[in-house]
């Protein structure tokens, strides 16, 4: 990386990332899956990163969602539509999406917006707040909502140190997966292909974090690596087992 241009050994890392599920037929139909559910969504956040918060929708390998979050911040529209379509009556994903940047746009001014937070579990802490101040919740989930709300929040403020917002967060995000699962939980991978699932992120997402420090890379090389991130081989594979 410390090389006049690096586009050469970041190339070679993007080649070893793809070949991790390369010869897995299932797994591969999997990205296609991915790549085809990302399509349907028209709004302001980048392919890349929606692709990669379908990758885990449904499963805990990152529920802070980092790597969406490094490829594009306004992912958080997407965490907090997530939530939602999950926990809101005849709510789908694109409409939970919408209303998360409906609500940046109405925002008073000085409010914070959830395309401003810095982390997944700050845009959950708005989307908790606005579930809780709606009438779209079923009486069961808002009352333990406000359970955990009132739990965590430590002053008048609504303030919560990183602690006390990480359990409001991971305490929410249980409870809105258990009432409604809206993405690939059919799939019921086994334990090693699990693991294939977990290395291939955690490889695209160190791939990201090195894209992001100010080694010099070819931009046109940076945007072919960003633009094919979580792809098939063959995206003409993308075909879901529904």
């Amino acid at each position: 990386m410390a090389q006049p241009d690096a586009s050469l050994l970041f190339k070679i890392m993007k080649e070893k990332i793809d070949k991790i599920l390369d010869n897995n037929e299932k797994l591969q139909n999997f990205l296609g899956y991915v790549h085809k559910k990302s399509l349907i969504h028209h709004n302001s956040v980048k392919s890349s990163a929606i692709r990669a918060f379908y990758f885990d929708i449904d499963f805990d390998i990152d529920q802070e969602r980092r790597l969406s979050l490094l490829l594009d911040c306004s992912a958080n529209y997407l965490v907090c539509g997530s939530f939602f379509a999950r926990v809101f009556q005849d709510t789908d994903f694109e409409e939970g999406i919408h209303i998360a940047e409906k609500y940046d746009k109405n925002i008073a001014q000085g409010e914070q917006k959830i395309s401003d937070v810095s982390s997944a579990n700050e845009a959950m802490y708005i989307a908790i707040k606005y579930a809780l101040e709606s009438k779209q919740l079923h009486q069961e989930i808002r009352n333990i909502l406000e359970n955990l709300y009132h739990k965590d929040v430590q002053s008048e403020n609504d303030e919560l140190d990183e602690e006390k917002l990480k359990h409001l967060a991971d305490e929410s995000r249980s409870l809105a997966k258990k009432t409604r699962q809206i993405g690939s939980h059919f799939w019921q991978f086994n334990d090693d292909e699990k693991k294939l699932l977990k290395n291939y992120y955690e490889a695209n997402l160190l791939l990201v974090e090195c894209l992001n420090t100010d080694c010099v890379i070819n931009p046109k090389v940076r945007k072919e690596i960003l633009d094919t991130l979580i792809l098939p081989i063959d995206d003409k594979s993308a075909l879901s087992p529904e």
